[in-house]
């Protein structure tokens, strides 16, 4: 539900003097209206300097005075003076900054953005939780915040990017639910926002947006099409969501998508495929899952990757000798295997894995 405003206009005019004077006021009235605390003030006197700083004394409207002081509350993260000034300015809402961030952008992204030199010269943002950041971005989606316009700067990450990163699961939800398309829209490393949750424990916020997946389709493309142009998406470097996930080691994210229709036989730029990467690790239950994938060809578990070695010659190597002989019941070409030991693969690898940590190599 939309918030009722009590719509007002004031205006700026008739010189310096009056100017200084109206935002002196300003600041006089959000600080018996919001000030509770030292911080808050500290808040109320930085929006105010940067609206006193960045406008014009002569003929300036309060127009441009609330979207500064917007931007640099939701940046802030002060509640109470965001809808405060969209009150007053209801169209500012989705107003864009210097770089091109909104106030919705601001709420969401705070302290992994950096765009703006004005914004590097504050003070530390003040401690505000969570879900109180949550709680703002909620209000301003709910007013019409346009959650598709972001600064056109730096990888150029979306609101739907930093509300994934910093868990916020009901903004997720409901920019999923009502803004379909933001899912896949990438940043300038090819990555779309569930690249991002691919890199953190989060598999509520992936499961949150794959129940989203697919229900917009474009023209002429069926559901499942876009589904899995989405799941099995690739960035910069050819690697896959779920191959993301595996070199961070969440291997319950990894599991989540194989159980979600991830394609485990795509391979990178390296030609390393989800296997090499698994293989690596000691973590049986996810090569299990891997290759019993109806995918999972002989073929696919025999490929190799631009050093020439399979799933299995890493495993060798690394003597991960249960992912070896894993690998090997599943049928492995071991025939061209080459080791300066003259003895079986197997043999170095239980060999290597029986050494101290400075034998091996």
């Amino acid at each position: 539900m939309r918030y009722a405003f009590n719509r007002k206009s004031y205006s700026l005019c008739g010189g310096p003097s009056i100017a200084v004077i109206s935002i002196l006021s300003l600041f006089s009235i959000l600080v018996r209206m919001f000030c509770r605390s030292l911080s808050d003030l500290v808040i109320m006197f930085m929006i105010v300097i940067l609206i006193f700083a960045k406008t014009s004394a002569v003929g300036s409207s309060i127009v441009i005075h609330s979207r500064e002081g917007l931007h640099m509350a939701a940046l802030m993260g002060n509640f109470d003076v965001v809808v405060q000034l969209i009150s007053e300015n209801e169209e500012a809402i989705n107003a864009v900054d210097e770089d091109g961030a909104t106030a919705l952008f601001l709420t969401v992204a705070y302290q992994r953005w950096s765009g703006s030199v004005a914004y590097t010269r504050l003070p530390a943002i003040s401690n505000v939780e969570p879900w109180e950041r949550e709680n703002m971005a909620l209000f301003l989606l709910r007013n019409g915040a346009n959650v598709l316009v972001h600064p056109q700067i730096g990888t150029q990450d979306t609101v739907l990017h930093f509300a994934v990163v910093n868990n916020m699961i009901k903004v997720v939800d409901f920019i999923c639910n009502n803004y379909p398309d933001a899912i896949s829209i990438t940043n300038t490393l090819n990555e779309s926002p569930m690249f991002e949750a691919a890199r953190a424990p989060l598999v509520e916020v992936g499961e949150c947006v794959f129940k989203y997946v697919g229900l917009k389709k474009p023209m002429g493309k069926s559901s499942e099409t876009v589904y899995n142009q989405i799941i099995n998406a690739q960035n910069n470097d050819g690697d896959t969501i779920m191959m993301v996930a595996a070199q961070c080691e969440y291997w319950e994210f990894v599991k989540f998508l194989l159980k979600s229709g991830a394609d485990p036989t795509i391979s990178n730029f390296a030609n390393d495929a989800l296997i090499h990467i698994a293989a690596q690790t000691d973590e049986i239950g996810v090569v299990i899952r891997i290759l019993n994938h109806p995918k999972m060809t002989k073929t696919a578990i025999n490929a190799k990757n631009k050093q020439s070695l399979s799933a299995y010659n890493l495993a060798v190597r690394l003597g991960k000798v249960a992912i070896a002989n894993l690998l090997s019941d599943y049928g492995d070409d071991k025939t061209d295997f080459k080791e300066s030991d003259p003895r079986t693969p197997l043999y170095g690898a239980a060999r290597k894995n029986r050494a101290s940590p400075s034998q091996r190599r």
